[in-house]
């Protein structure tokens, strides 16, 4: 007689084991790749087919209330035309508003990583003139204003109203003391 003893689950062979895992593991991948994600993209395409299939459903309720007289033949139109399709546009409605709104999103987040970027930079570069911690006060220290000869306001050198002028009669301000800030370029900001 044959012996059909059973092996041990352990004990299988190094090629079962690897198919059965990497089975098991495509399934999962399948099974992740079906589940279904609402990006801005789909909530464009939703909104662009539902508003023009809303307005499309109105049109034909209105058009078969139309062409007839009786009251129980213009119910059905009215209810699966004019009320389904102003609900579709509605629906169309706020997928349009929920792309705005994840567009928008999307668009402050860029605004703020950037602007994230720049502040980093100017440290850097703030940091790297000064040797290390530097205060706001006295980066703006380090900044040099202008002001005309007879003026009593401080600018910074790029303020329209001290542009125009020629060198000869501005001066460099290093310290502002009494003077003010202008109000254009707001030189403390």
């Amino acid at each position: 007689m044959t012996d059909l003893s059973l092996q041990p689950a352990d004990t299988a062979s190094p090629i079962e084991h690897t198919s059965d895992v990497s089975l098991s593991d495509r399934l999962t991948a399948l099974r992740r790749r079906t589940k279904f994600v609402v990006t801005d993209r789909t909530l464009l395409t939703v909104g662009s087919i539902l508003m023009p299939l809303g307005a499309v459903l109105v049109l034909l309720g209105w058009y078969g209330a139309a062409h007839t007289t009786r009251l129980f033949e213009q119910i059905p139109y009215l209810i699966s035309g004019g009320l389904m399709g102003v609900v579709l546009v509605i629906a169309g409605g706020f997928c349009y508003f929920g792309y705005f709104l994840a567009r928008m999103l999307s668009t402050s987040r860029e605004m703020l990583d950037a602007m994230l970027r720049l502040e980093q930079r100017l440290e850097s570069v703030v940091a790297a003139g000064d040797g290390g911690t530097v205060t706001r006060g006295a980066a703006l220290a380090a900044v040099a204003f202008v002001a005309t000869k007879t003026g009593t306001m401080y600018h910074r050198p790029d303020c329209p109203t001290v542009a125009s002028k020629p060198a000869a009669e501005l001066h460099t301000v290093r310290s502002p003391g009494t003077l003010t800030p202008c109000r254009i370029c707001s030189p403390d900001a």
